[in-house]
C-alpha cells in the first residue's frame, strides 16, 4: 500500500474503495463517496472514523473537532470503509451534474 491514495477494490467485498497509508501510519480503506459536514457528524456518531483526502492524495485522520471548520478547497471528507455497511444517502454530498456539451459554431480565425 502506498502513502498516496489510489482507487482499488476491497479484497473482502470487492467494493470500490480508496486505499492509502494515512498520515498516522495506518493502512486505511475509505468509501469513495464524499460526506457532507452533517454526514461526517452522523458517521462519527455511528462509530465510523472519517478521513480527509487532500489534493495531494493523502489521507488525514479527522474527528469531531474538525467538523465545525470548512475543509480546504478540493479536500474531501470520506468515511472509513466497513464491508457490508454502505454510506447512507443522507450523509453524502450531491455528485456534480455533468456539464452540457457546448457546440462551438465560432470560426477560430
Amino acid at each position: 500500500m502506498r502513502s498516496t491514495a489510489t482507487a482499488t477494490r476491497c479484497q473482502d467485498c470487492r467494493q470500490l474503495v480508496i486505499a492509502a497509508i494515512s498520515t498516522d501510519a495506518l493502512e486505511t480503506l475509505c468509501d469513495v463517496i464524499p460526506l457532507t459536514r452533517a454526514g461526517e457528524l452522523h458517521a462519527n456518531l455511528a462509530g465510523r472514523r472519517t478521513m480527509r483526502l487532500d489534493t495531494d492524495r493523502r489521507l488525514w485522520t479527522t474527528g469531531a473537532y474538525r467538523i465545525p471548520t470548512e475543509p480546504m478547497p478540493g479536500d474531501l471528507i470520506l468515511a472509513v470503509h466497513i464491508c457490508g455497511q454502505p454510506i447512507p444517502a443522507a450523509w453524502t454530498q450531491p455528485l456534480p451534474q455533468p456539464s452540457e456539451p457546448t457546440t462551438d459554431t465560432e470560426v477560430p480565425f
